[in-house]
């Protein structure tokens, strides 16, 4: 495999002092990134969102909570072209992720399957193809979501609770 130049920018004002600096980029990918992109961004360069659904069935926010919640087991990778609909964009490939576990041991095992996925993208420069299906939407949950529901059975609470226990959850 030929060698690849890699630009890292974790926020959105560094991604922005980036292409202001007139930095070319063959891709951007976005894994794990929960604001909006700004069209400004995807109209220029090929933008790749990684989203936790096997698209186009939850798109929106907190996926993996919300697909938790719905009793999901498994789940795929989608990775996909950064557009004006949210997550509505043309699919490059999916990749199978287990939800087994707690929501950061699901983050971390997500981790090198993106990495993998980012690998085939650039190295094969696939077509990406519409999102085929009835799209579904999640709703972005809200930390006063988060207060544990007296009601739930013995594996609600354990799959609430493992679903908040990431880094970036309330």
């Amino acid at each position: 495999m030929s060698e690849v130049d890699v630009y890292y920018a974790r926020t959105q004002p560094e991604l922005e002092d980036a292409t202001a600096k007139g930095i070319m980029f063959d891709y951007i990918f976005f894994p794990f990134w929960s604001r909006i992109i700004d069209e400004s961004i995807y109209s220029q360069y090929k933008a790749v969102i990684f989203h936790m659904t096997d698209l186009p069935h939850g798109r929106g926010g907190s996926p993996l909570q919300n697909l938790i919640l719905e009793g999901a087991t498994s789940t795929k990778i989608s990775a996909i072209e950064c557009a004006e609909v949210l997550d509505g964009g043309a699919v490059y490939l999916k990749k199978p992720l287990s939800l087994e576990g707690s929501a950061q041991d699901i983050f971390e095992r997500a981790v090198p399957v993106i990495s993998e996925m980012i690998e085939e993208i650039v190295y094969t420069n696939p077509l990406p193809t519409p999102q085929s299906g009835t799209a579904t939407r999640f709703r972005r949950r809200k930390p006063e979501q988060s207060s544990t529901p007296f009601e739930l059975t013995s594996q609600g609470a354990y799959d609430f609770i493992r679903m908040l226990d990431a880094e970036t959850y309330p």
